[in-house]
C-alpha cells in the first residue's frame, strides 16, 4: 500500500496487486501490462473496461467466459461501483473459490485479515481477466 494505511484506505486491491506484482515478477512481467496499479477497485474496473479485459454476468450466462485461477474478482455495489475485490482459485459455474485481504468470515469489504472464501456468481460480481 505504499505506505498508505488505517480507515481510508482498503487495502484489498493492494494486497491482490502484490500477489499478481509478485508471479507477474517471477514469469519476467510486470502486473500494469495487466492492470492500472491502483487501491481504488473503481479505478481498476473501468481500466479493465478500457482494455477489454472485464467480464460480466452475461458473458459467463453466454458462454465467452469461465472464472479461471488469477483472474480478479470484483463486488459490485448498490450504487454500481466496485469496492471490493480478490483473486478467484477455482472457478465453478455458480461459484468461485477466492483468496482476498481486508476481508472477514462474513465476506466484508472491511474486514481484519486475508481469508479464502466462497462467493456465488452473482449479479454483482464482475471479473478482471488476466491473460
Amino acid at each position: 500500500m505504499d505506505g498508505h494505511s488505517g480507515g481510508p484506505w482498503a487495502w484489498c486491491m493492494g494486497f491482490a496487486q502484490t500477489v499478481l506484482d509478485s508471479a507477474a515478477f517471477d514469469l519476467g512481467l510486470q502486473f500494469t501490462q495487466f492492470m492500472k496499479p491502483s487501491f481504488a477497485v473503481e479505478h481498476v474496473r473501468q481500466d479493465a473496461r478500457d482494455r477489454g479485459t472485464l467480464r460480466t454476468l452475461e458473458d459467463i450466462k453466454a458462454g465467452r467466459y469461465s472464472p479461471k485461477p488469477g483472474d480478479f474478482f470484483m463486488v459490485i455495489f448498490a450504487n454500481n461501483e466496485a469496492h471490493h475485490t480478490g483473486i478467484v482459485t477455482k472457478g465453478y459455474r455458480d461459484r468461485i473459490l477466492t483468496v482476498e485481504g481486508n476481508t472477514n468470515l462474513l465476506g466484508s469489504s472491511a474486514g481484519i485479515g486475508v481469508f479464502r472464501r466462497v462467493r456465488d456468481i452473482s449479479e454483482n460480481i464482475e471479473f478482471v481477466e488476466i491473460p
